[in-house]
């Protein structure tokens, strides 16, 4: 079950904590689950546009240090303007005030 609750900690869980295969399983779970919500309720996100702004950044720095890390940068930049493009659609009114 996801609700809204669960945005935060999946975004969390979106960038592997080690190189353990449990960690990165974890992220691709997470990186799935994102990618689903984004795809068909993306309506959830509304609450939570800080994080999916605060991720972008935060993986906009990361992603320069090597190749690995640049990857799993881009892929979480990835879910986070996925999210936030499909909730424009979603809700027209929607504006990012950076």
């Amino acid at each position: 079950m996801l609700n809204r609750s669960s945005i935060p900690h999946l975004l969390k869980r979106l960038v592997p904590s080690s190189t353990s295969p449990e960690s990165e399983g974890i992220a691709a779970s997470a990186h799935r689950t994102l990618t689903y919500i984004a795809k068909t309720r993306p309506i959830i996100f509304k609450s939570h546009i800080a994080e999916l702004t605060k991720l972008v950044n935060a993986m906009e720095k990361k992603g320069s240090e090597n190749e690995s890390e640049s990857a799993i940068a881009n892929a979480a930049i990835g879910i986070a303007l996925k999210a936030l493009a499909r909730l424009k659609v979603v809700d027209e009114g929607f504006v990012i005030d950076a």
